[in-house]
């Protein structure tokens, strides 16, 4: 290498062997880092105090194919170099612990992958944890597709298998009429209802032939509270598959945010199916229940759909 294109540098404080040439000063460049202070100047070779090889102290600090590649760029390259070296160099200690040095290099490889990544990393726990909840879902599902088939084996006697008529029943939707309709759309919903409510009788009917009115009630509202079931699982699987096909991270994201309340809903609708399969009276049922109870006896008489009325005296309490 040329003595031209050499870099000598020494520390203050350090006692000179021989005298260096004096610097002008408009060729000093100071720089200072932390735990160290450096001059660069235009100083002849071998010159300044306690010079010594940047070659052995790169090598000494620093891989191997690293220094083969410093010694190869100019002298304003490795001056920039060996000050950011230096700089490190003052952070993590030369010589010093290594599990501190392999510690902090760790550290700064997570801040580089977490700035890059993170929004991606956050993503696919959110993802996991959409399917722990869709697993739930498909659990309660299958919990009340088996509910209603054995309720209505063991009410309904009926002749066949009613599995393949429960999974069609399940699957029973209803299409809502146009709201921007200028007729109207309160009589064309109500015409819908009815239909509907029809429709699901008959083929409550035709599953469990031996059923009276009361159990063809419970059993239509526990294939009812099925169907919900299988409704809210299929709406969330087909969010969790288009945003995990996607990598869409809103998705994912509005998802996971309502997820709770879905699940709050799902678990009501898998209690209220039991208690439907049973017979048991739950919410606005109590009310009715009890009105039974004071009619028991008395002579009923129909008024509108599905109810019944009559005229009950009751035994004044009053002294």
């Amino acid at each position: 290498m040329k003595e031209s294109s050499a870099l000598s540098f020494g520390f203050a404080g350090q006692r000179a062997r021989v005298p260096p040439d004096p610097i002008p000063n408009s060729e000093v460049k100071p720089c200072s880092v932390s735990s160290c202070s450096m001059v660069f100047g235009h100083a002849n070779l071998g010159k300044l105090a306690a010079h010594f090889s940047t070659k052995q102290t790169c090598r000494h600090i620093y891989p191997n194919f690293i220094t083969e590649r410093l010694l190869l760029w100019g002298t304003d390259e490795k001056m920039n170099v060996l000050t950011v070296l230096a700089i490190l160099t003052s952070q993590f200690g030369v010589g010093g612990d290594i599990i501190s040095q392999i510690l902090s290099i760790v550290y700064i490889l997570f801040f580089v992958v977490f700035i890059f990544y993170g929004q991606r990393i956050q993503m696919y726990a959110m993802i996991r944890e959409v399917e722990g909840s869709l697993y739930k879902l498909k659990f309660m599902r299958e919990e009340g597709r088996k509910t209603a088939v054995e309720t209505i084996k063991e009410i309904g006697k009926p002749e066949t298998d009613p599995t393949p008529r429960v999974d069609r029943y399940l699957e029973y939707f209803t299409i809502s009429p146009q709201s921007m309709d200028p007729a109207g759309i309160v009589d064309k919903l109500d015409h819908i209802l009815d239909v509907r409510d029809a429709r699901l009788k008959d083929e409550v009917k035709l599953m469990a032939p031996a059923t009276d009115e009361a159990q063809t009630y419970n059993l239509e509202n526990t294939l009812e509270a099925a169907m919900a079931l299988n409704y809210i699982y299929k709406v969330v699987r087909h969010y969790y598959i288009q945003g995990k096909k996607t990598l869409s991270f809103y998705t994912i994201m509005q998802l996971q945010m309502i997820l709770p309340l879905v699940m709050k809903e799902a678990e009501a609708y898998a209690s209220a199916l039991k208690a439907f399969a049973y017979g048991q009276p739950i919410g606005d049922g109590a009310g009715p229940l009890v009105a039974a109870k004071l009619m028991h006896g008395y002579e009923t008489r129909k008024v509108p759909k599905d109810c019944v009325m009559a005229t009950v005296r009751l035994k004044d309490e009053r002294p």
